[in-house]
């Protein structure tokens, strides 16, 4: 259950004592066969809108999905954005399994990874402007920005190929 304290816009981290404790520091167990961890504590990021969004522990994810030879520009995959990674992959995780056993139709599907990719953004800079006290400049603006088409890009290509996966009745 959560309880009513997550009022103010940011990331919480479940404690040891099951209270949520303000922080954007994920704790995760790396596989060292993978480039995938998984999630050690429950992790929610109260939009600025007042919205919940939740990581469950035990989501596996990888992090921030990039290619290593980006990591120099756009920073490690599980480095400074990775409370925002996070978070965004678990509501991707989400819709893809509902999506998977049929209780969404690929329109809602697109019209929830589209707010789930605003939600990234949105946490991103979250974490730019709040936690690292980075000024807006216009290059930690570029890079925010093609981050966020990043995403959506592969959101497209993503949902591109379910359709025709749909429309062929695979």
């Amino acid at each position: 259950m959560l309880p009513m304290v997550l009022t103010e816009q940011g990331f919480y981290v479940m404690g040891e004592d099951g209270r949520w404790e303000r922080s954007a520091d994920v704790p995760v167990r790396h596989f060292s066969t993978s480039r995938y961890a998984v999630l050690l504590a429950d992790v929610a990021y109260r939009t600025a809108a007042g919205e919940l969004l939740l990581a469950r522990k035990g989501l596996v994810f990888d992090g921030g999905s990039k290619p290593k030879l980006t990591w120099p520009l756009f920073g490690n995959p599980w480095g400074d954005y990775l409370a925002a990674y996070t978070i965004h992959d678990a509501e991707c995780a989400t819709v893809e399994r509902l999506f998977a056993e049929g209780y969404l139709p690929l329109s809602e599907v697109q019209r929830i990874r589209k707010a789930a990719d605003r939600h990234f953004r949105e946490s991103m800079d979250f974490i730019q402007d709040s936690i690292l006290g980075k000024s807006r400049s216009a290059c930690e603006s570029l890079k925010s920005k093609l981050k966020y088409k990043a995403v959506r890009l592969h959101a497209w290509w993503t949902l591109t190929r379910k359709r025709k996966k749909h429309k062929a009745g695979v």
